[in-house]
């Protein structure tokens, strides 16, 4: 929107065509000065989504008491073979191994 503003230059009060200021700062529409200086909320819920190809949690708590039950601290346990496992144990779930790998790391560090 096009108008006349007035600003202060020093202590004096300037009056300037409202395009003019706005190019100085590098705007070419004074609509980012307006949404930055409204106080209305700017969240749009972008990004709130859950991804169509996230882990159910179902199979997350699947994955979760396969893993609370091994005993990583004994000698010889591997993951690549604990992932084998448990693909073995449950034939319908289809997990990648680096799912796998990232929640053990959590249960490790919730551990």
């Amino acid at each position: 929107s096009s108008g006349i503003n007035a600003e202060y230059w020093g202590r004096e009060l300037v009056r300037v065509c409202q395009a003019f200021f706005l190019a100085t700062l590098g705007y070419t529409s004074d609509k980012v000065i307006v949404n930055l200086t409204s106080r209305r909320d700017l969240k749009d819920g972008r990004g709130r989504h859950k991804p169509k190809h996230a882990l159910p949690d179902s199979v997350k708590e699947e994955v979760l008491q396969h893993v609370q039950s091994i005993d990583w601290d004994a000698r010889g346990v591997k993951m690549s073979g604990k992932y084998e496992e448990f693909l073995q144990g449950h034939p319908g779930i289809k997990i990648s191994y680096e799912t796998y790998r990232k929640i053990v790391a959590e249960h490790k560090k919730n551990s």
